[in-house]
């Protein structure tokens, strides 16, 4: 229905038309966000009305902390409550609240800016999340250095800029931030599909990443280097195989260097020297002097097999003493 009647639009009024469509979403996320915080005041324990038919025998309701420090408590239950009703699960449900009531007591400066609609809603979220653990006074801090910039820059520099503002602030949290990231290496492999596939996924530090995976494209090129015509992905992933056995690794990539040395020893004999001559690779015999006092000097050596020497291919015969004159008769 919708697209019968964009059809009848002309070019200009279809992309004013997006235009008030993305600002409407926009308009709405914000409005969502302010749902969120005045829902949550209305079941703060000091102003939240006593439950019907709860008994004290039953317990009571604790009141939690959602957002960070800062942040004024609420009751359990509104969580999965709101969940519910909005069609969220409790735990979708928690980090909504808790990202909406940071937002209004721990970045007031970008919670402002949002309410203009002058910052997205969904990127003023993520500054809340990933600031939870810093305290009010850090938060602070970062609120001000950011506030400005969350919709002007792209969320990679964005993401820099908040770590800075981080470390800066609680240098200590994020020393433990960095422990915390340290115990999440591991190694996962996942199940084997239907064509014996498996994926595996690798954490571990910078360093040994970057010398795992060079090991692979060296293995994936000498593949190359044998005739292996496939892609480099596929040369990769075979290289993951034959990476464990160290004897066949070793040997492929010595193979692989003899040829290559092969190839450069007889691209070097084939091509002479820029500044020889090439009456100089032939091998000449000396100057045997007089015709008829020389040796016959030896056959020059085929070019294939002995290189030019500065020393005679042979000694010549010493020249022979002249034969007396006969006597007088």
């Amino acid at each position: 229905m919708f697209e019968e009647e964009l059809l009848t639009l002309s070019t200009a009024d279809l992309l004013e038309s997006a235009a008030e469509e993305r600002a409407t979403e926009s308009r709405s996320a914000t409005r969502s966000l302010v749902h969120a915080v005045v829902y949550a005041d209305r079941f703060h324990p000091d102003v939240a009305p006593e439950r019907p038919g709860r008994r004290v025998s039953d317990g009571r309701e604790r009141a939690v902390v959602l957002g960070g420090d800062g942040c004024p408590p609420v009751l359990e239950f509104c969580v999965s409550e709101y969940g519910a009703v909005v069609g969220m699960s409790p735990g979708v449900a928690r980090d909504y609240l808790a990202n909406a009531l940071a937002l209004r007591h721990r970045f007031p400066f970008v919670w402002a800016r949002v309410l203009a609609e002058k910052v997205t809603a969904w990127k003023a979220r993520n500054l809340a999340r990933d600031c939870e653990k810093l305290s009010l006074e850090a938060a602070l801090y970062v609120d001000k250095r950011v506030a400005h910039l969350l919709d002007s820059i792209s969320p990679t520099r964005l993401a820099k800029i908040i770590k800075a503002a981080k470390m800066h602030a609680d240098p200590d949290l994020a020393k433990a931030e960095a422990a915390e990231k340290t115990d999440e290496r591991g190694v996962w492999v996942g199940r084997s599909d239907e064509h014996g596939t498996k994926t595996c996924v690798i954490k571990a530090s910078s360093g040994a990443v970057r010398r795992h995976k060079a090991k692979i494209d060296e293995i994936a090129d000498a593949l190359l280097a044998l005739g292996d015509k496939r892609p480099v992905q596929l040369r990769r992933a075979e290289a993951v195989g034959i990476l464990p056995d160290t004897a066949f690794t070793n040997e492929l990539l010595a193979q692989t260097q003899a040829q290559a040395d092969h190839h450069t020893a007889s691209a070097s004999d084939a091509t002479p020297a820029p500044d020889s001559d090439p009456a100089s690779n032939a091998t000449t015999a000396p100057d045997p002097g007089p015709a008829s006092n020389a040796t016959t000097a030896p056959d020059p050596v085929p070019m294939s097999t002995a290189r030019p020497s500065p020393e005679p291919a042979s000694t010549p015969a010493p020249a022979s003493t002249p034969a007396p004159a006969p006597a007088p008769t």
